[in-house]
């Protein structure tokens, strides 16, 4: 087992390695009231699995933090936390424990052969306690790779370099309701993990298998379209409708939206009508925050749809959508539906020197509203409205937000959102936005003594990433609302690990 350290000055604030009896006392405190946490322990607790205190500390009133697992920490089982964990998912066991899918954001000849037969990019899954965050098990997720042929029409093992996943990046394991509808019976039960490669113009969709007599079965979904996946969004509420958004983390990337239909046959991805549908792209009717088709302002206003055709290759799809006026954003990020019609989406921003010669732009909170027909939602026209710009939000240490990346709609309404902020000694924040009382406040910010003024092996190069809330997971009933995230710490580690990274338990009170 590694055992990432701060050495010199910064050993004063690391928390021991501690014994399983004090560990379980202590992570409890990330389900306690205000006031359980003093000063001294404001870099949050340990939960018996991590032997790193947590990568975030909070910054806001009874918020608190507890590490789960870091790179190099193992499971009961022994299984390693691997870096660079990004995208996430989890759903009950119904026995105590609990199940976390990740994202691991390997470059495809990174690390060592996985489950599946190659290099890479990988899902790794874990079964932990519900009571004390110990984690019990992991694996490997996928341990079956099948692409599409289109030449032979069906799915076929994959093989060689197109065996290997690349930067699978932020994730979805949507609620049953996305892939079934039990009014009809049309579509399946079976959890599908939605994620793709962050690898340029040729970047592949997937659903991974998580349940059932075929889980561990990664399928590519070439009618998703190829492009620098950052998520692919299931909507939750859309019925015997598929829909599905999938945003392009390019400088600069479209917003593309899938709709299928669930059936009663096939596989399972058939059956979720994964496998069915077309593809178009977001196109903003004209208006100042644009230059051509390309994001150079605040954009607010009405879109339309335009038609794309999967059948071509990512580059193919790219020089299509840009002739045919889709608009192009200052690189789409990570997106979470509010309810059947309401969607959010962040953009990361652009720099002076990215394509079209739009400047440097900010990064940008976007909320889209479908329009609705005949009594149904009606996904191929709405409006967009930019809900917040970065540079009108300044953090508790006086510094302007940047670059928006991954976020989440939690259960109370509230949207979550977290920053990458890039290889600089700028501190990433993780922020709460109330679309009711329309207000901000910052929650968490990764951990200064390692990310500010670093010591080997940490670097400036932070991001926290995969934001999701557990709470009707956790079911404790006891006032508190509860997410897991990730942070990745850029800083290289040989062989097996690539880099570091943690999972870590997020908490705060209901009560305003």
């Amino acid at each position: 087992m590694i055992s990432e350290s701060i050495p010199g000055t910064h050993a004063v604030l690391r928390m021991k390695k501690i014994t399983l009896p004090v560990a379980i006392a202590l992570s409890a405190c990330a389900g306690l009231p205000a006031g359980t946490q003093g000063a001294s322990d404001i870099r949050g607790v340990q939960s018996p699995s991590s032997l790193q205190t947590p990568y975030v500390t909070p910054t806001a009133p009874d918020w608190h933090v507890t590490s789960i697992i870091s790179a190099g920490d193992a499971a009961d089982n022994g299984y390693k936390m691997v870096g660079i964990p990004d995208g996430l998912g989890a759903y009950d066991n119904g026995n105590g424990t609990f199940t976390v899918l990740i994202n691991h954001e390997l470059g495809a000849s990174d690390g060592i052969e996985r489950a599946h037969g190659a290099t890479g990019a990988f899902v790794s899954e874990w079964v932990i306690n519900k009571a004390d965050f110990k984690v019990i098990s992991g694996a490997d997720l996928a341990t079956t790779h099948l692409v599409w042929n289109s030449s032979a029409n069906r799915y076929e093992t994959a093989t060689g370099v197109v065996n290997r996943f690349n930067r699978l990046c932020s994730a979805d394991l949507p609620a049953d309701s996305a892939f079934y509808n039990r009014a009809s019976g049309k579509g399946t039960m079976v959890r599908l993990f939605m994620t793709g490669e962050e690898a340029g113009t040729e970047g592949r969709a997937y659903a991974l298998i998580a349940t059932g007599t075929n889980k561990g079965t990664a399928y590519e979904l070439p009618k998703l379209g190829k492009f620098s996946w950052e998520n692919s969004l299931a909507n939750p509420y859309s019925g015997d409708r598929t829909i599905v958004i999938g945003t392009d983390d390019s400088t600069p990337g479209q917003v593309y939206i899938y709709r299928g239909a669930k059936t009663d046959s096939g596989l399972q991805i058939d059956k979720a009508g994964l496998t069915n549908g077309t593809l178009a792209g977001i196109k903003l009717a004209s208006n100042p925050g644009m230059t051509g088709n390309l994001e150079s302002g605040q954009i607010n206003g009405t879109f339309s749809t335009v038609a794309v055709d999967t059948s071509v290759d990512g580059a193919t799809q790219q020089a299509n959508s840009r002739s045919a006026g889709i608009t192009e954003f200052a690189r789409p990020e990570d997106g979470h539906w509010a309810n059947a019609k309401t969607f959010y989406f962040v953009t990361t921003g652009a720099d002076p020197d990215g394509p079209g010669a739009v400047g440097t732009q900010p990064a940008r909170l976007y909320k889209l509203v479908f329009d609705e027909a005949g009594g149904e939602v009606d996904y191929s026209s709405g409006s967009i409205a930019m809900v917040k710009d970065s540079s009108t939000l300044m953090g508790t240490d006086g510094q302007i937000a940047r670059k928006f990346d991954n976020i989440t709609v939690g259960e109370d309404g509230k949207v979550y959102i977290q920053e990458d902020g890039g290889d600089s000694a700028y501190i990433s924040k993780t922020w709460m936005f109330d679309p009711v009382a329309n207000s901000w406040a910052q929650i968490l910010e990764s951990d200064r003594a390692r990310f500010l003024a670093p010591a080997a092996p940490f670097n400036h190069d932070e991001e926290s990433s995969g934001i999701i809330e557990i709470t009707s997971i956790l079911r404790r009933n006891d006032g508190r609302r509860y997410f897991l995230s990730t942070m990745q710490a850029h800083y290289v580690i040989p062989g097996e690990l690539v880099q570091g990274g943690q999972l870590y338990l997020i908490s705060a009170s209901t009560e305003p």
